[in-house]
């Protein structure tokens, strides 16, 4: 094991008043973060805004149809989509996107359900594992 020249009392700790400075820092970052992102609410049939980083959906009827467009051909775009509530018992969504990868549309029938989508230039792709219906 190598030996340092270090003592303790060249070693210095960060103050309490230092490490909770870093960490406003961060929720700072975090903030403005949050505050970029473009969050778009839905109660209604019609076609999601491809500049959304998140999607609330509130299924107003069985079948409430959704469509989403292809994104812009070069930029990659990321979004989330979520069913936050339900107008009535049985209510659905149905997304169906002009161009998804291995499925042809997501279905979403209980509040909470979500999906994370991802344009990659050419199509959408479900990222990760969807709570939602993909089919």
């Amino acid at each position: 094991m190598a030996r340092t020249n270090l003592s303790l009392a060249d070693v210095r700790v960060p103050t309490k008043r230092e490490r909770a400075e870093r960490i406003l820092e961060r929720f700072n970052d975090l903030d403005d973060l949050l505050d970029s992102l473009v969050v778009n609410a839905y109660s209604a049939a019609g076609a999601i805004a491809t500049d959304s980083d998140v999607v609330e959906l509130t299924a107003d009827s069985v079948g409430m149809a959704m469509t989403l467009a292809d994104g812009a051909a070069t930029v990659p775009l990321k979004m989330t989509i979520k069913l936050v509530a339900i107008d009535a018992t049985g209510d659905t969504v149905v997304l169906t996107p002009a161009t998804l990868d291995t499925y042809t549309t997501i279905t979403f029938d209980a509040v909470g359900e979500k999906v994370s989508l991802y344009w990659n230039g050419s199509s959408w792709f479900v990222n990760g594992t969807p709570t939602a219906t993909a089919a």
